[in-house]
C-alpha cells in the first residue's frame, strides 16, 4: 500500500469545519506547502474536506498544478475557458495582440470562473487578435495575476449545489502584461483537453479520500471502505505515471467509472446514518458529480 494510503487511514477520522472559501484557501495552501505531488494534495484535500465543495476544489486545483507545475505555494489557480456562448474553442472571443515595448494586450470577458474572488492567478484561454474567424482559432493560454490592472472580478450568486465554493466572472479590459505570460503550447490541444481528464481524475480522487474519511468516521463496512482504497490506488498510479494516450483514457475511464459507482453506493450508507448537517449537504451537493458524466462518456467512446 503507498504511503499516502497508510496516511488516511492512520489519520483522526474527524474534520475541522470550513464554511468559507477563505478558510478554504488558507488550508490548502498548508496542503501545498507540506505535500509534493498534486495527486497527493488532492487525496489530502479530500480526506481533510468536511464537504463536497472542498474536497472538489481540492481535487480541481490539484489538477491544475499537474499541467500548470511552476505554480508556487500561495497560488490559487483557475483555467479561464467559458464565455456567454460557449467553450468551443471556435467561440473564444477573448482577445490578446502584440502591444508596445514587447508587451501583450488582452480583451474579453470570461463567464464561469471556479473559486472566483479568492484566485490569485487566472490562466486565460485567448484567441490571437487577427486570425481567421472562419476557422478554428489559433489559442493559447496566458497567465494573468489577480491584481493586474484591468483585470476585475464579479461574483456570481451561489448556486444550489455546493453553495460555498465561489464562482465568478471574470472581465479583462485592455490588460497588459509581458510576453512571457503566455504559456507554451496550443491552448486547446496542450492545456483545455488534457485538463478534462485531469480533472476528472483528481476531483475523483478527492472525493473518495472525503467518503473515506466519513466512512470512517461513521464505521461504514469494511467492504466499502476496502474497495474506495483500492480505486483510489487506482487513481493514484494513473496520476503518477500519466501520459494522455487512448488507452490510459480508456483505464481511466474505467477507475473513474469504480469510482461513481462507490459514490452512488454511499447514499445507503448515508441514509443509515443520524442525520447531521455533513449527511444534508450531501443530499444537496451530491448531483454536482453527474453533470460532466455524459460529456465523459462521449470523450471516452473517442478514444
Amino acid at each position: 500500500m503507498n504511503s499516502i494510503l497508510e496516511w488516511c487511514l492512520s489519520e483522526p477520522n474527524e474534520a475541522l469545519a470550513i464554511e468559507t472559501a477563505d478558510e478554504w484557501g488558507y488550508l490548502w495552501r498548508q496542503l501545498v506547502a507540506e505535500w509534493a505531488s498534486p495527486i497527493k494534495m488532492a487525496i489530502v484535500g479530500g480526506f481533510k474536506a468536511d464537504r463536497l465543495a472542498w474536497a472538489f476544489a481540492s481535487g480541481y486545483q490539484a489538477a491544475l498544478r499537474s499541467i500548470v507545475q511552476q505554480a508556487d505555494t500561495t497560488e490559487i489557480l483557475a483555467l479561464c475557458v467559458t464565455e456567454e456562448s460557449s467553450n468551443r474553442p471556435s467561440d473564444i472571443r477573448t482577445k490578446w495582440r502584440e502591444g508596445a515595448d514587447g508587451r501583450i494586450v488582452i480583451n474579453g470577458v470570461k463567464s464561469w470562473v471556479p473559486l472566483g474572488r479568492i484566485c490569485t492567478s487566472f490562466l486565460v484561454v485567448c484567441a490571437k487578435h487577427g486570425t481567421d474567424e472562419s476557422a478554428r482559432p489559433t489559442l493559447h493560454v496566458i497567465r494573468l495575476s489577480s491584481g493586474t490592472p484591468g483585470v476585475s472580478m464579479d461574483a456570481i450568486p451561489p448556486g444550489r449545489l455546493v453553495p460555498e465554493l465561489e464562482r465568478g466572472r471574470l472581465q479583462m479590459l485592455d490588460v497588459q502584461t509581458a510576453t512571457s505570460s503566455v504559456l507554451d503550447g496550443d491552448g486547446w490541444t496542450s492545456f483545455v483537453k488534457p485538463f478534462r481528464n485531469l480533472e476528472d481524475m483528481y476531483v475523483a480522487a478527492a472525493v473518495l479520500a472525503y467518503l473515506l474519511r466519513e466512512g470512517r468516521l461513521r464505521e461504514w463496512p469494511s467492504n466499502y471502505i476496502q474497495r474506495v482504497i483500492a480505486t483510489l490506488s487506482l487513481l493514484y498510479d494513473l496520476a503518477q505515471d500519466w501520459h494522455d494516450t487512448p488507452m490510459t483514457r480508456v483505464a481511466l475511464a474505467g477507475a473513474i467509472d469504480l469510482a461513481h459507482q462507490l459514490i452512488e453506493q454511499s447514499d445507503d450508507l448515508w441514509c443509515v446514518c443520524k442525520p447531521d448537517a455533513a449527511t444534508a449537504r450531501w443530499a444537496r451537493d451530491k448531483g454536482l458529480l453527474s453533470l460532466a458524466s455524459v460529456v465523459r462518456g462521449m470523450r471516452t467512446a473517442k478514444a
